[in-house]
This record gives C-alpha cells, structure tokens and sequence, in this order.
C-alpha cells in the first residue's frame, strides 16, 4: 500500500507542478517588433517566414514551427528571431535546445526579462538546479514585486533542496501587497514546502488557506484531497478530489483515485457514478463498472457491464469470475452452471478452472447436475486429470463410490506424479474402508505409502485400520507419526494417534491427545466417543 501511495504522490506532483504559468498572465514576447525595427538589416522574406513560424506556433503545430524556423535560420535572419524559436523550445519542452542556444543569443538579451525568465525555467526543467536558482535570485532582487519571478524563485529555491532559503523567501513574499493576488500561489508552495519537510498536518494547514483565498485553484484543491488522503481524513480527500474534477472536468489517474476511495468507503454508488462519467471502452472499464455496480446491488447492470467486458476479450478471467458470481447472486444456477461448463471446455487442463467449477456447489448448484457436465467433459477430454480428479470427488461426495472407484482408476492410468499417485491411492482406500471392503484396503495403502511423495492422510487411514482392526499396532504408531510430523495440527490425525495408543491400552496417553484433538475440533463425536471409551475404567 506503501508503494502504491508513493507512486500517486509522483504522479500527482507532477500535476501539482504542470500548468501554473498559466495562472500568470502572458510573460513572453515573439520579439515580432523588435524583428520588424531590424529589417533594414535582413530580407522581407525573413519575416515572412518569421511570422509563418510564430503562427504555427499559435495554433501548435510546434513541428512544422521549428522546420520554419530552421529554414529562417538557414538564411543567418536578425538575432530577434531567436525570442520566438525559445519560446516554441520552451512549450515543446525542448529545454536543453533552449540552454544549448548560442552565446552571441544570450549576450544579446541579458537584459531582456522574458528570455530570461524562459532561459532559467529551462535550467529548472533541465533539473540544473543550481543554475536557475542562481538565474532566479537574480531577477528577483532585480524585479521584486514581479510575480511570475518571484514564485518560479521560490521554486527553484525547493527544487535545490535550499528549504531555508525558499521558507524566507516565501514569508517575504506573503508580505508584499505588490504580491498579494498570488498569495495563494505561496501558501501552496509553503504547503509542499512542509510535506517535503515530512509535515503533512502543517502542510495541510497551508493548503487549506491557499484554496481560501483561491476557491477556484484546481491544483490547490488537488494537493489538498492528497495530504487528506494522507493523513487518513478520506471523506475529505474525495470532496478534494470532486472539487478538483469540477474545476478542471475529465481526468482519468484523479478519477480513478476517487474512485479507489469511494470503493473503500464502502460508497460503491458513488463510485459507479464517478466511473460512468469517465469515458471508456475497454475491457477493464466495463470490469471496473459492472463491480461498482454489484457492489451497490445493481446486479442486473453489472451483469450488462460484465457481458461488455467479456464482449471485449472473451478469456477476461477477472470478469468470467464476476460473471458466475453475478449469475448465482441472481439465483441464475443454470446459467451458471453452463458458463462455468464452457470456460472448463475452453481451458479443460486448468486446475483453477475446475476448481471454480467445483465451488458452484457451496452455491446450492445441484450436484447431479455438476456431475452430468463433468461426464460431457471426460469423454470430450478423456485424459484430462483435472477433469477426472473433479468427477471422481463429486461422485464420492454424493457417496456412489462404485462410479467414484471407476475414475480414479482411470485417474491412476493416468498419473506419473508421485504424489498425485499417493493421492489417488488414498482415495481408492478410503472408499475400501467405508463399503468395508478390507481385502482392498490394507494392499491399496501399502501401495500409497510405498510411492516416493507420500500424501500424509495414507499414513493416517492405513494406521487407524491397523488399529480398528487390532493388528500391528507397532507399525500403525510408527505411521502415525510420520503423518502428524508432516502435519502436526491435523486434528483427526491427533485423534489416530489417541486410538492406537488407546488399543494399546495406555489410556492416560490416550487421553491427553483425544484431549488435544478436541482443542482443534472442539465437539467432533468420533473423538468425543473415543475420549469416553479411554476415560472408561
């Protein structure tokens, strides 16, 4: 959850930091007046081209801008021409082109505050920290009350970790009336200031005057639904999070942060509402809606929305999971049951397909009418193990052991693991040991406990035979063990090992495990009557 946060931090500080020039009025020039006084020395068609590349400027077409301007270039045109071309580097986020200008550019407007102004947020973007705080300090001692300046000042003094330098600074801002319609501008950066400092409640405080005095700040509300977020106010973060999409509209990471929020807040309308304003198409969108809307109760909409995702990508197995459990929320078993079939017809070899499958009976799903799907399965996939292993337990479960026995000998063909043999075998024994068929049972154990990965309950079934029957109790106890060291907080293995020892006629032994067993399975009668029979003098 940690990571998760930390990452929403980086993206919504990068939103935080995009865009607030915009909240200045226009700082920089084309240097279109400067250019036309300097005709004299260049060509009319210099102009020409210089004016194509500022419109295209205009209307962003920033490609065919810079291929102007590099054919105006190409014709040595008047130094001005390079006010322009840093501005369009500027917007197309071209900073290091921007640095990188020639000397004789530089030289030429030192005095000029908007190339300037442009030069020192290219170092600033450019991450030379160094460089644009020391550009910026400048300015600002030569322009004290430009507002524009003195917040990008304040940022670079944050930005090169100077937190003393950008605290004071930010203080004497709040105290210039020449500032005072950006003011809220510097409680914003006093708030990250404090957040950087570890300081959230402080931070929060400092938000919350930022957007006072700017009700309309979009990236005010923003940080401040963060720091709620934070600091575990949830309600207050998702009314940070709606004021922010009010003001701005769409936005997919914030909506789907409010979203994440309502959802744990259990205000799963609210969120459903939230998602159906966010344009989508895609498989997770309707994924994403049909589970909002079960979790509001709408079952019938999310049905819809999960058949759009599915539409979408057919082996969307998030949403074939919803899909059978919007099926049996809405007591549609045999729908089902029939598209729990046809994902295992799909994906016939897929354990946690068929394992899915088999939860449907939990859901009142009739079992003879699971057991008919899984027989239209087997033949269709006669040597699917995981088909027949789910087959084989149904039918020992609804206790036709004869159909049972059947499969899983067909399942022990089958098998090359070691320990999926075990497995089988025990099956096949217990089911010797409930029709009391012991001519089977002791043979068929042996064999399970003789493969190389010994499924556990072989050691405990052919153990408590041994004991039922009164024979080689030695070697049961012996067995025993081996299982409850493979699984020591087995409950009916503890109660095996009370029986042995109680056929051993160490009752007070005996006793002390029926005892454990019950702490286990507190009230089971098979080890109830057995503690009786060993407490029994």
């Amino acid at each position: 959850m940690k990571i998760r946060f930390l990452i929403l931090l980086l993206v919504f500080f990068i939103k935080l930091d995009s865009g607030i020039e915009k909240i200045f009025s226009e700082q920089t020039g084309s240097g279109s007046i400067e250019f036309a006084q300097d005709l004299s020395k260049s060509k009319a068609e210099d102009y020409f081209l210089y004016t194509k590349a500022n419109y295209q400027h205009k209307i962003s077409q920033h490609d065919r801008a810079l291929q102007t301007f590099q054919r105006l270039f190409e014709r040595n045109p008047s130094v001005y021409a390079y006010l322009g071309y840093a501005n369009l580097l500027f917007d197309s986020s071209q900073f290091q082109k921007i640095i990188d200008l020639p000397d004789n550019v530089k030289e030429k407007f030192k005095d000029n505050i908007d190339f300037q102004l442009t030069l020192a947020q290219a170092y600033l973007f450019s991450d030379q920290d160094k460089k644009a705080s020391k550009l910026f300090e400048t300015l600002s001692l030569e322009n004290p009350n430009n507002e524009f300046i003195a917040y990008y000042t304040a940022v670079s003094y944050l930005k090169n970790n100077q937190i003393d330098k950008a605290l004071g600074f930010i203080d004497r801002s709040l105290n210039k009336k020449s500032l005072a319609s950006k003011h809220f501008l510097f409680y914003f950066l006093k708030s990250k200031l404090f957040m950087q400092l570890g300081q959230p409640h402080k931070a929060l405080e400092f938000a919350e005057k930022s957007v006072e005095l700017f009700p309309r700040f979009d990236k005010g509300w923003l940080f401040k639904a963060l720091l709620c977020e934070q600091l575990g106010r949830a309600n207050d973060a998702i009314k940070g999070y709606q004021k922010f999409l009010d003001l701005t509209g769409h936005d997919t990471a914030i909506e789907r942060q409010l979203i994440h929020l309502l959802f744990l807040q259990k205000r799963f309308g609210d969120a459903a509402d939230v998602l159906k304003k966010v344009p989508g198409d895609s498989p997770d969108y309707y994924f994403d809606l049909a589970l909002v809307e079960w979790k509001s109760g709408n079952n019938k909409a999310a049905l819809e929305n999960i058949n759009k995702s599915l539409q979408k990508v057919s082996g969307f197995r998030k949403a074939k999971l919803l899909k059978i459990e919007l099926l049996l929320s809405l007591n549609k078993l045999d729908q089902a049951l029939n598209f729990s079939a046809d994902w295992i017809d799909h994906e016939p070899n897929d354990v946690s397909v068929v394992h899915t499958f088999m939860l449907l009976r939990r859901a009142n799903v009739p079992v003879d009418s699971m057991v008919g799907k899984l027989q239209e399965l087997a033949k269709k996939y006669s040597k699917s193990i995981v088909i027949l292993s789910a087959l084989s337990d149904l039918y020992s479960e609804k206790n036709d052991y004869k159909n049972a026995e059947t499969n899983y000998k067909k399942l022990l063909q089958l098998a090359k693991n070691e320990d999926l043999k075990s497995k089988i075998l025990f099956q096949l024994g217990y089911i010797y040991f409930v029709t009391n068929q012991k001519s089977k049972i002791e043979t068929t154990l042996i064999d399970a406990t003789k493969c190389s990965q010994v499924y556990p309950s072989a050691y405990n079934l052919l153990a408590y035979h041994y004991a039922q029957e009164g024979k080689k109790l030695d070697e049961a106890e012996n067995l025993i063990n081996k299982a409850i060291k493979l699984n020591p907080n087995r409950f009916d293995y503890i109660d095996t090992k009370g029986y042995i020892l109680l056929k051993q006629n160490k009752k007070q032994d005996a006793t002390r495990f029926f005892e454990q067993a019950l702490k286990i399975a507190p009230g089971d009668k098979i080890i109830m009557d057995h503690l009786e029979l060993a407490k029994d003098n």
